[in-house]
């Protein structure tokens, strides 16, 4: 029994080890960080597509993840909940207009807790009062912010899951698009309407949307 137990505690210890571990060939990272990286990967892809067009791609699968990230970022709760799933989001509904509370129903609370299906890109943008609309709608949106919102999600989706297709895009339109992108970026951020406490401040994201903003602004002159 005694060995039992020392193995445990080895195996505790290890991780313990782990996470208390600086070693640079260990990753270690969350949403904020993972907001702050895709901010950073725009702003540089940006700069390459003046050299390389087809890294048009990675610009518009970047804007999609930076804006997928904020969402994340800024409508998650300190509950954990905010930014999952709709019917796991009308559960949790559900629990609190029950009185349910985590010191009386905590195992209930947990299982909720448990799942960690996030909504998807246009469920996010509407939960942050953007009318994206739906395919069947798109044609006759009118606002840009909620067609370029629209259409990035439905690029970013043909480039993930690339078809065998000569696929043909005019480059002026995905600029135009991902500066929207950029916009909506910058509002949300400078919004500050956060959830819960960010683990990101302004001072480390201005620079980057501030020299995104450069970058477009040498394709104008080009």
């Amino acid at each position: 029994m005694e060995k039992d137990n020392s193995n445990s505690n080895c195996g505790l210890q290890f991780l313990l080890d782990v996470l208390a571990n600086d070693d640079p060939n260990w990753l270690s990272t969350n949403e904020f960080d993972d907001l702050l990286a895709n901010l950073q990967a725009l702003e540089a892809l940006i700069w390459a597509t003046s050299k390389r067009p087809v890294l048009w791609k990675w610009v518009i699968i970047a804007s999609h993840t930076a804006l997928q990230s904020l969402a994340v970022c800024k409508l998650t709760r300190t509950d954990g909940f905010g930014a999952k799933r709709h019917d796991i989001e009308k559960e949790i509904g559900a629990y609190y207009a029950a009185g349910k509370n985590t010191l009386n129903d905590y195992e209930e609370f947990e299982s909720l807790a448990s799942r960690q299906e996030m909504a998807n890109f246009p469920t996010l943008m509407r939960r942050l009062g953007y009318d994206v609309p739906k395919p069947a709608d798109a044609s006759q949106e009118r606002d840009s912010t909620n067609l370029a919102l629209y259409l990035l999600h439905d690029f970013r989706t043909t480039y993930s899951h690339y078809p065998p297709i000569q696929l043909t895009l005019d480059a002026s339109q995905v600029c135009a698009i991902v500066r929207i992108s950029v916009d909506v970026l910058n509002s949300e951020l400078n919004r500050g309407d956060w959830k819960r406490q960010p683990l990101i401040t302004l001072d480390e994201v201005t620079p980057l949307l501030d020299s995104i903003k450069r970058r477009f602004e040498d394709f104008d002159k080009i």
